[in-house]
């Protein structure tokens, strides 16, 4: 129970289950501590970033990155990094750039954004790589994809998004990570909305505003931006749902805030 492991193993169950940043921070904190081996500091320093993207704090997330990368010396993962990181905080052209960058070191298409693309208005570099998704890896992106082949008009998406709904029913049933986490509703939600299907997309919105103590800015800035939500966007009820995504993730915010404050850090 005082090893590095365990410490670091429950702050990663308080930022990605339970955005209780403030817990994780401690948590992550208390491994970096009894760290023994490199093996163990490098990851500690990359999840701890990723708590304090989640939490809004880009530049204290970028510092933490360093460090992991002092340790690892992988310029690939570290740009994927903080391509994640720009992403999170709305920079989507930044996000793009790096993650571009990211590629040219190790030509790995995980390193791809599609809708990092499309949000800083490159829709015909992101076709380019939706279609080298759909050659080989095509189970990847493929809401993405399927809106990036709506535009050009050249697919039936409905296919593609029929595919992730029902891998999203059989998810539901199992209650795997990613509906327990929130992250599958977030990729639903958008595709029922698309598909004109917004008391489905309201169904899933609601239930993640129920289940969720917090929220990722991250999410935040992607719901405000994606434009397969525009059926919903100048409803008031989606209007509404957002308020509340926001007011819960600027209230975990302010926590970490005040314990960065109490702490000294700021």
């Amino acid at each position: 129970p005082n090893d590095t492991l365990a410490y670091h193993f429950r702050a990663g169950f308080y930022s990605i289950f339970f955005n209780d940043y403030v817990n994780a921070i401690k948590d992550f904190e208390e491994a970096e501590k009894r760290q023994r081996d490199e093996q163990s500091i490098g990851p500690n320093y990359r999840d701890l970033g990723n708590t304090y993207r989640d939490a809004g704090f880009g530049d204290i997330a970028k510092q933490q990155y360093h460090k992991w990368f002092v340790y690892k010396r992988d310029s690939a993962s570290y740009f994927n990094f903080l391509a994640n990181n720009e992403h999170s905080m709305g920079n989507y052209q930044e996000a793009a750039e790096l993650e571009l960058k990211a590629y040219s070191i190790r030509p790995t298409l995980q390193w791809i954004g599609l809708m990092d693309l499309i949000f800083s208005g490159q829709d015909e570099e992101a076709y380019k790589w939706a279609k080298q998704f759909e050659e080989n890896v095509p189970r990847m992106q493929r809401v993405q994809r399927g809106y990036i082949y709506w535009i050009h008009g050249e697919k039936d998406t409905e296919e593609l998004f029929r595919q992730v709904i029902d891998d999203f029913e059989s998810d539901l049933l199992l209650g795997t990570w990613g509906i327990v986490t929130g992250y599958k509703l977030m990729e639903v939600i958008p595709v029922y909305a698309f598909m004109g299907e917004s008391e489905k997309a309201y169904q899933y919105l609601d239930e993640l505003l129920d289940m969720k103590h917090s929220f990722p800015i991250g999410w935040i800035s992607w719901m405000k931006q994606d434009p397969m939500l525009d059926n919903l966007r100048d409803e008031k009820r989606f209007q509404d749902c957002l308020d509340k995504m926001e007011d819960k993730y600027i209230n975990e915010h302010e926590k970490v805030l005040r314990y960065l404050k109490e702490t000294g850090r700021m």
